[in-house]
């Protein structure tokens, strides 16, 4: 099934210099929205600035907006409790809300390129922000201070980053065709995923598990200075070519590239299920498109039957028709 969507965002440019090129017809347009953990309440960033909050129920807005951005929003995202918001923004700066009084807690001047990401740990402790600097930063919530900063050697744009679910990692996007895993404690990238196409747009992609497994849990250990993840998780992402690329996250193996969208798929999330689940995708093409994942295990690719890599997927991925 597929929905309309609105326009999609501008290309991600590393000079401070250009500025997002939107439709005229657009206006103050949106992008990025966040649930908050109670399910009760969607909060909208938008070029406005400012940031609102909605009640899921009667689709209204709570009276106050949250300003204090200078630029366009870009990237949000609620603490486990959902009692703080955390927002970057193309005015370079993180800026965490107490969503009680609506209030800034603190403003974080963190990057010096427009912020494309940010996420919360799962017990809320810490924030992952990334930029087109380069830069990954880890911050600590309660008192704002920069804990760790992550730069590759290659110091290709950032676009996104995600906590890995048992919060041992952060995976980042880059524009150079690559999704870095990295740990942050250490401060090593302990593996790279490779096989989509990413050197334009900002895109984003999710963990989850495969093969019976359920929960989106992605446990990890260490072993000998190696990264040891639970048996059956995955890395999934769009790209700028329409696919939608799995990776085992030990093996590094593209498990499945499907053709999704005409143009680039701009954001991937997945929902964890017994034995399956599903797999959501937004493009440049105005679509969201929902997928239902079956067993993997059942379907994994031979390096040796190029044929098994197609569009039709290896995992028995479908549409779901509306």
């Amino acid at each position: 099934m597929s929905w309309a969507t609105t326009p999609p965002p501008p290309q991600y440019s590393r000079d401070k210099q250009a500025r997002p090129q939107y439709p005229s017809n657009l206006g103050s347009g949106i992008s990025t929205l966040a649930w908050a953990p109670d399910n009760q309440t969607l909060a909208s960033g938008s070029d406005d600035k400012s940031i609102r909050l909605w009640d899921v129920s009667t689709g209204k807005q709570h009276p106050h907006p949250l300003h204090g951005h200078h630029h366009y929003i870009y990237t949000i995202a609620f603490s486990p409790k959902g009692n703080i918001l955390v927002s970057g923004s193309y005015d370079e700066a993180v800026i965490l809300w107490d969503i009680r009084t609506r209030h800034i807690l603190r403003t974080l001047p963190a990057h010096s390129d427009p912020v494309g990401g940010v996420d919360f740990i799962r017990d809320g402790t810490l924030i992952v922000s990334c930029a087109g600097d380069g830069l990954i930063r880890i911050w600590d919530t309660g008192t704002g201070q920069c804990l760790r900063t992550l730069v590759h050697e290659d110091n290709a744009p950032v676009t996104s980053v995600r906590f890995s679910p048992n919060g041992k990692f952060v995976l980042a996007w880059t524009l150079d065709s690559c999704l870095r895993l990295w740990n942050y404690v250490d401060g090593r990238c302990v593996k790279t995923y490779q096989g989509h196409s990413n050197a334009k747009y900002s895109i984003s992609g999710a963990f989850g598990v495969y093969g019976g497994g359920s929960g989106g849990g992605t446990g990890a250990s260490n072993d000998d200075d190696e990264m040891v993840v639970a048996k059956k998780a995955f890395v999934v992402s769009g790209s700028d070519d329409g696919r939608i690329v799995w990776w085992d996250v030990i093996s590094k193996e593209v498990l499945q590239s499907t053709e999704a969208h005409e143009g680039v798929v701009l954001g991937v999330d997945t929902r964890d299920e017994e034995g399956g689940g599903l797999v959501v995708s937004g493009g440049i093409d105005k679509t969201v498109r929902i997928w239902e994942r079956g067993k993997v295990e059942d379907h994994i690719h031979d390096d040796d039957d190029d044929d098994e890599v197609g569009g039709k997927g290896v995992d028995g991925v479908k549409e779901e028709k509306g």
